[in-house]
């Protein structure tokens, strides 16, 4: 009976109790109360997914991967660029541990921007990895993208996020609800924030040919400069108003 009332008077029925509610809202509620449940359920389902499947994205448990990462350990310890060559060049000996571990990389990126791998999980653990590997290959990515435009594109996408996604509480939410990254709005985001930081700054034209340390800096000085332009908008609109009024 609380509870009948309770809900009655939360949903604004007439009569007070549950029970009064009409047909028309008895339906809706029923058929929102289903989707909320399909959701839980389904959310459910991806995290236990997520579980099941964790350890297949760790590069120490893959033999094979971990072999690529340390034939490949004289640039990446240092982080030294991987030379620039062309792809149907046989010159470059750790050729092949690179493709293998950059095609690995974008499939555990591409897992996760359809929700099927946790990116918490993967920053906790690998973020290190992938942005060592991510800042070395970065020239080489670009040599390939001249035949292959969206080569590896997952695996910069996810990189890009953990370098220097400053995650809005709205992006939080958003993407709680969708249960998975939002890739396309990071990369418009990063790009939009790049073009504005080569007007104000001395940025590349090209982002693959610049320091990831200065892309950095000159993103925090750019959000500084936005949000004191910001607050100078904010103070001129306020003053225009009280001029208005009063």
């Amino acid at each position: 009976m609380f509870l009948g009332g309770f809900l009655g008077k939360l949903l604004g029925v007439p009569s007070g109790h549950i029970s009064g509610i009409g047909e028309g809202y008895a339906i809706l509620l029923t058929s929102m109360l289903i989707v909320i449940g399909w959701y839980i359920v389904a959310a459910r389902n991806v995290i236990q997914f997520r579980r099941d499947n964790a350890h297949r994205y760790i590069v120490a448990n893959n033999k094979e991967l971990f072999e690529s990462v340390r034939s490949l350990g004289k640039y990446l310890k240092p982080r030294e660029k991987f030379p620039e060559f062309d792809i149907t060049s046989n010159s470059f000996k750790e050729r092949d541990a690179l493709m293998k571990l950059l095609t690995a990389l974008e499939i555990t990126a591409t897992d996760v921007a359809f929700g099927l791998a946790s990116e918490k999980y993967i920053r906790a653990n690998q973020a290190s990895l992938f942005l060592n590997v991510y800042d070395c290959s970065r020239d080489f990515i670009r040599t390939i993208r001249k035949r292959q435009p969206t080569a590896f594109r997952n695996f910069e996408d996810l990189c890009i996020r953990m370098k220097f996604s400053r995650f809005s509480f709205f992006r939080r939410v958003f993407e709680a609800l969708l249960n998975k990254p939002f890739f396309r709005l990071s990369r418009c985001y990063f790009h939009i924030k790049y073009a504005l930081g080569k007007t104000f700054y001395d940025l590349n034209a090209n982002y693959l040919c610049e320091d990831l340390n200065t892309i950095d800096t000159a993103f925090h000085k750019l959000e500084k400069l936005l949000l004191c332009g910001l607050v100078v908008f904010c103070m001129f609109a306020v003053a225009i108003v009280h001029q208005l009024l009063w």
